[in-house]
């Protein structure tokens, strides 16, 4: 039982958060949020397992045009942090209104998100009311789409600055000097008195090793990904 004299959730079946949200409204909305979240098993000894980052990436239906910028709050029947992670259908609502001199008011907004997470062991359901900014051309606004969630905890952003210092970054530096020493190989060709063949031949080797074969290495991913999201959306409507 929640007492809300002596706690705040003991059986520790929500997650809250804070944080910014940027919109744009014109043929389609897009939405991106980044939100600080923690849950109820947040303690002293596991914090930077159960505190992280939320980001979220929403695209859906309006029926305003115009722009905005939020501070939003979030709260959710999650149980841990990363149960916000997947892919969601959003429903949300927005009013207008003015603060200030009558001559040069500054106009605001209020709004409530609603998302029911599609996909996943757990179905969520979070709530994300947010106040700020608006630069919108009607005073209300209803939205709907789907949203993809990111969870990234303190002790995983550590391991992921960790990685990319000891790993991708030298990578990439290898990577680079690679592509040059290619790129310096190629414009030699072209620019030497190799037989024409040859010459046309330099830059389709190069285009085929650095886009072509990376690009297909990546297609049965993304294609995978597309199918899973069919899938989530098939099962909950």
């Amino acid at each position: 039982m929640n007492n809300p004299l002596r706690y705040i959730d003991p059986s520790g079946s929500l997650c809250y958060g804070v944080g910014l949200s940027l919109t744009e409204s014109m043929a389609l909305q897009l939405n991106g949020q980044i939100i600080m979240v923690w849950d109820d098993k947040l303690n002293f000894r596991n914090w930077k397992d159960h505190i992280g980052f939320l980001a979220i990436e929403a695209v859906g239906i309006v029926t305003n045009l115009g722009v905005s910028m939020e501070t939003v709050t979030l709260w959710s029947n999650a149980e841990l942090i990363h149960d916000l992670e997947g892919f969601g259908l959003t429903f949300g609502a927005s009013i207008g209104f003015n603060l200030g001199p009558q001559k040069a008011p500054i106009p605001f907004q209020g709004s409530l998100l609603l998302t029911k997470s599609i996909g996943g062991d757990r179905r969520t359901t979070t709530i994300s009311p947010g106040v700020g900014f608006s630069f919108e051309i009607l005073g209300v606004d209803v939205a709907a789409g789907i949203s993809l969630s990111h969870v990234q905890s303190v002790r995983e952003a550590e391991a992921n600055i960790n990685y990319l210092a000891t790993d991708v970054l030298p990578k990439a530096v290898k990577y680079t000097r690679a592509f040059s020493t290619d790129l310096a190989a190629t414009l030699e060709t072209i620019g030497s008195n190799a037989p024409l063949e040859q010459k046309i031949q330099a830059p389709v080797n190069s285009f085929e090793k650095w886009v072509i074969l990376p690009f297909t290495r990546r297609v049965p991913g993304w294609i995978k990904a597309v199918g899973q999201l069919l899938t989530d959306l098939t099962d909950a409507l």
